[in-house]
């Protein structure tokens, strides 16, 4: 559902929905750490990006990247997209040799992982 309102920029009405899943996946999982809370710590960055709340989006995806790494791997695709989402929000900031940096090391990744014609080149 948090997605789905993220897909229509309802990004305030999803964050709310994503803190619950991270929630719920905690408590599945029995662990703050697994790749699905990841993947909602990711979104949360990223709704609060289009929000403008960079400082928060900052904290959200950094989160994430630092859990992808620890539990997909530093090239793992997924990895690589928070480093490019990280690179959106420095972008954002004017911080604009941080968001080259970032988005360059995703595309390292994923040129590393995917062949020369996937649509994510």
């Amino acid at each position: 559902m948090a997605n789905l309102k993220a897909v229509q920029s309802q990004y305030n009405e999803a964050l709310p929905l994503y803190e619950q899943a991270k929630e719920q996946f905690r408590q599945f999982y029995g662990t703050d750490e697994h790749s699905d809370i990841a993947r909602v710590l990711n979104n949360m960055g990223q709704a609060h990006r289009h929000l403008g709340n960079l400082s928060k989006a900052l904290d959200y995806l950094q989160k994430a990247l630092k859990m992808r790494q620890d539990t997909l791997g530093i090239n793992h695709p997924d990895t690589a997209t928070t480093w490019v989402n990280l690179s959106l929000v420095y972008r954002a900031k004017g911080d604009l040799k941080i968001a080259l940096e970032h988005a360059q090391h995703g595309l390292n990744i994923r040129r590393a992982k995917l062949q020369s014609e996937h649509e994510d080149l």
